[in-house]
């Protein structure tokens, strides 16, 4: 007979040593609204109304949510938030008042009133653990940033921990997003420790958020780990995510506990054991993501610990369901490192172990999802499309095992993506295009996450065929996501387009128009292609912008500024303003910065036509120590480097050892010669050997019209 979650975690609890965060519930009241340490945390403006109201709404179906939050409120670390999302009307509010109400009494919280005077808290200093909660963020991101900001830098210099607790209906999308607004709001150094201080129940490593999803109102667990895990929305761009467990495209769970956190049956694996095992997980979680840094070597203690961790789940018994999952997550996280960071023998052992991780009902549809991740990792940073391969072909079984579904439908997904990308890199661009013809009938529409997911395979199948330079089968693929935007444009059917599948569609034009301004210029048709760039541009400039968007709309710029002879001097200087100013306001966007190095490159080879100055060869470089595992920065960089002044210090900007390593990794020769446009060796400045004709000069021609009434139109 299996127990509910919070039944287990009241059993696992008291076998635990006590904990300065201890969630023993104490008996209903609203004393701690009064332990608010200034006037300005009150609940006068709270939308849904004075807490106290909410002793009138019974609380129950969110135990397991509930013991979710308990485990936030007693992860290891001071400083923490996290954000609760979802459709589930006051459910969010009343949670978090549960939350407070069992709180500890050495502990308070309050929910903030943005509007009120920050100066308020100038005078306060921590004397208690504090949790604070921001219902809603939308509308108060500038404010909820400077109080966020202040109380970080108050619990930084003190021994008590702070937990934030973020509420707000929708997930964070690319966009104008709640997420994105209240990010952008802190300034860069504390927009890092904002960053580095998101909870994280899954302990994914890749990007995205996880927060805890509401999805159903009064949700009551029939089991601790019944049915298969439901796959949720979250993520930021790059693949679509989730957001209520599992890793980034991964599934979280619905029915069984926390995603990662042990349920358990009667005689299974002691409790003991499991929340060691928890313990062992929230670890790894604080070592550093081989995301962050996946080509370059971590401190050596960092790779010994997670080779002990290796060891760990090797012997961990796995006598119940949620102990079989525990050591499943465990041996994922372990190989994902390991892989990324040494791959030698113990990490190879590390993902063999987990291809031979037996596979039962109930967790199945995690080892697709860990399989699949690896799979990327080898196909997108690695190129190494053979243990890609092998990872797909083990895969393909085990999707057939799965009940249908739309967990199954979305790991199905993930693995025709993956799939394509290694024809793609086999070459075998025929193979790969016929695919949309099996991928096509399985998507639901009107499901916002299927329909990303296939915007996302013809996203990532048009980037793999413009890296090759396949002009025709990047105008194939990239067709694809077209005409799916053209028909919901023109509601042709019925389509549920979010703002990921919106970027995913102008990434994908901008990659595309590329090759078709390089035809219409070879044909003598450029104006054709700078007015299908200037399209894309207006369309892009009327979204609300964010750090994506304005790399999307640099990269447009680029474009204009490669194929326009009619462009002014004055909107080129526009164009270079304004891209400096967005770096400063989005420094941690790669492909802003790899765009913004494409348009030095074009604006000093096409426009101005001379050398570009040390000072953007110096920023371009910064750019690429920020983001060494983007090829595409890389190659920007070099062509920059070999059309510039610091041309003659080439043998400086690739003496150091890590970019060596990322060069010979990407198979690059930069390291023996400029692979850029070839100029003069020399330090004068360019020298045009013909007149340059501007628009408003007389066409040479000698029509005596102007040169833009006249050959400028050609």
């Amino acid at each position: 007979m299996k127990t509910d979650i919070a039944a287990f975690h009241e059993t696992t609890n008291t076998a635990m040593n006590e904990s300065p965060l201890g969630m023993s519930p104490r008996p209903r009241s609203c004393t701690w609204l009064e332990q608010s340490p200034v006037s300005l945390l009150t609940l006068d403006k709270h939308p849904a109304g004075r807490l106290s109201d909410f002793c009138a709404l019974p609380f129950s179906g969110r135990r397991e949510d509930l013991w979710r939050l308990f485990d936030f409120m007693k992860f290891p670390t001071e400083i923490q938030w996290w954000a609760i999302t979802g459709p589930s009307g006051p459910d969010r509010s009343r949670l978090a008042y549960e939350l407070m109400d069992r709180m500890s009494p050495e502990s308070y919280g309050f929910f903030l009133n943005c509007d009120a005077d920050i100066s308020s808290l100038d005078d306060f200093h921590p004397s208690q653990d504090l949790l604070v909660v921001i219902d809603p963020v939308t509308g108060h991101e500038a404010a909820a940033a400077g109080f966020i900001a202040t109380l970080m830098d108050k619990f930084e210099e003190s021994i008590y921990f702070l937990r934030i607790l973020l509420l707000e209906q929708c997930s964070p999308l690319p966009g104008d997003s709640w997420y994105d607004r209240l990010e952008q709001s802190f300034d860069a150094e504390h927009r890092s420790l904002f960053r580095s201080t998101e909870y994280d129940p899954s302990l994914c490593t890749l990007r995205g958020h996880n927060f805890l999803r509401l999805d159903q109102p009064d949700r009551i667990p029939e089991s601790s780990t019944g049915g298969q895990p439901e796959m949720n929305r979250g993520g930021t761009v790059g693949q679509p995510g989730t957001d209520g467990g599992g890793t980034d495209g991964q599934p979280g769970t619905e029915d069984g506990g926390t995603d990662g956190q042990p349920g358990t049956e009667d005689g299974g694996t002691d409790g003991r054991d499991l929340n060691d095992a928890v313990t062992h997980l929230s670890l790894l979680a604080d070592i550093t993501s081989p995301e962050m840094v996946p080509e370059l070597l971590p401190p050596t203690w960092q790779v010994d610990l997670v080779n002990a961790e290796l060891d760990f789940w090797k012997s961990f018994p796995t006598e119940s369901e949620q102990a079989h999952l525990l050591k499943l997550r465990g041996l994922y996280y372990c190989s994902r490192k390991l892989v990324c960071w040494y791959p030698d023998a113990s990490s190879w052992e590390a993902l063999e172990l987990l291809c031979d991780f037996p596979e039962s009902d109930g967790i199945i549809s995690y080892k697709i999802a860990f399989l699949l991740d690896h799979a990327a990792y080898f196909t997108d940073s690695l190129h190494d499309g053979k243990r890609s391969a092998q990872l797909v072909r083990q895969v393909r079984p085990l999707l057939d095992r799965l009940p249908q579904g739309d967990t199954q439908v979305k790991l199905r997904l993930r693995w025709y993506r993956e799939h394509s990308m290694n024809l793609i890199l086999q070459e075998r661009w025929s193979a790969a295009l016929k695919l949309k013809d099996e991928i096509f009938p399985l998507v639901d529409w009107e499901d916002e996450v299927q329909v990303e997911y296939y915007a996302y395979w013809a996203f990532s199948c048009t980037m793999g065929a413009a890296y090759a330079q396949e002009a025709e089968k990047t105008l194939d693929f990239g067709a694809l996501l077209i005409e799916l935007t053209e028909d919901y444009a023109h509601a042709m059917r019925t389509i549920a387009f979010s703002d990921r599948t919106h970027y995913y569609y102008l990434h994908t034009r901008c990659i595309v128009l590329k090759f078709v301004s390089i035809s219409a210029s070879i044909t003598g048709q450029n104006s054709f292609g700078v007015s299908r760039v200037e399209d894309l541009i207006e369309e892009i400039s009327s979204n609300m912008m964010n750090g994506d968007l304005a790399g999307l709309l640099v990269g447009a710029w680029a474009l204009k500024t490669e194929f326009d002879e009619m462009l002014s001097k004055k909107e080129m200087n526009s164009y270079l303003e304004e891209t400096d100013e967005y770096l400063e306001q989005y420094p941690d966007h790669p492909f802003l910065a790899q765009y913004a190095i494409g348009l030095w490159v074009a604006a000093y080879e096409a426009f101005f036509q001379k050398n570009a100055p040390a000072e953007k060869v110096t920023r371009a470089y910064a750019m690429l120590q920020r983001f060494p595992h983007h090829r595409e920065i890389i190659d920007n960089f070099f062509r920059l480097l070999g059309h510039s002044n610091e041309r003659d210090n080439w043998d400086y900007y690739v003496s150091d050892e890590k970019l060596r390593q990322l060069l010979a990794l990407y198979k690059r020769d930069y390291l023996l010669t400029p692979a850029a446009v070839s100029v003069a060796a020399t330090d004068e400045p360019f020298v045009r050997m013909e007149k340059k004709v501007y628009p408003n000069d007389p066409c040479p021609c000698g029509s005596g019209k102007k040169y833009k009434k006249c050959c400028g139109r050609k």
